[in-house]
């Protein structure tokens, strides 16, 4: 892709929140400073990558790319995804999700005209939440739009039937049973393979071995138990962690902001 001029303009410079819930509980804005990461986690949702301030390396599943000032990228929603951003000065990425938007699979957007300014409408409508709703159905259609003239990502290599059908049923079972003390061996036994060969084939399908994905989905559930007014003390073991600063470790980690920040964001 190719920037869409030589200087690089953030048109949500204000936005300033590394987290920050908009419109609905289920529509996030994340924004990204120099050299900060987004860890490697499953998108509950579409998720529209936007290197706004500069340049940025992102990942999804197992496609690495580098993004320049006004590349966009759309995720998938259920994709695992990292994303961090360049270093040098005025360097941002933006992350808004998109629960409206049900593409198949990850793509990268042709710089747009309409979209951009449909982005700008967002960081506007932060300080008038009464037009969130309709400034990100706005959004919505501009990705809409785009998405059909553009090609995916990068092809692969087509996976055999048997080991999509085993990583199927191997994440299957942990979105059902995260909550509970998982061990390798219970899940390799679900997929009717050895650990070794369970963890190669779940990375390679995923992006992520197992045990992070179990990481990934509880702390998924802790957010929106929060969201729902649990006390994050209670949300810990409701989600299946052994412990509290077990918790907090990864919700810091993944969310960038602890249990009870998140509660008040």
């Amino acid at each position: 892709m190719s920037a869409q001029s030589a200087t690089c303009s953030s048109p949500l410079a204000s936005t300033v929140d590394y987290l920050r819930l908009i419109g609905s509980p289920d529509v996030e804005l994340r924004r990204l400073s120099a050299n900060i990461a987004f860890p490697l986690q499953v998108v509950r949702h579409a998720t529209l990558v936007f290197a706004d301030g500069g340049p940025a390396s992102a990942t999804v599943v197992r496609d690495h790319m580098l993004l320049r000032c006004n590349d966009m990228l759309l995720v998938a929603a259920h994709s695992a995804l990292s994303v961090r951003a360049g270093t040098g000065s005025g360097t941002a990425v933006t992350l808004l999700s998109l629960p409206a938007c049900t593409i198949a699979h990850s793509r990268v957007l042709a710089p747009d005209g309409a979209l951009l300014s449909a982005i700008q409408r967002v960081n506007d409508a932060l300080a008038h939440p009464g037009v969130m709703p309709a400034t990100l159905e706005r959004v919505s259609r501009a990705v809409a739009e785009v998405t059909g003239v553009e090609d995916r990502l990068p092809h692969r290599r087509a996976t055999p039937r048997a080991i999509d059908e085993r990583v199927a049923a191997v994440r299957e079972y942990i979105n059902g049973h995260f909550q509970e003390r998982m061990h390798l061996e219970s899940i390799a036994r679900v997929a009717g393979c050895s650990i070794f060969h369970l963890i190669r084939e779940f990375r390679r399908a995923v992006g992520m071995p197992p045990h992070a994905y179990v990481i990934d989905r509880r702390i998924d559930y802790a957010r929106q138990l929060i969201r729902a007014g649990m006390r994050p003390s209670r949300v810990a073991f409701e989600a299946g962690f052994a412990d509290q600063p077990h918790f907090n470790r990864h919700f810091r980690r993944l969310t960038g902001m602890t249990p009870g920040a998140f509660a008040r964001s």
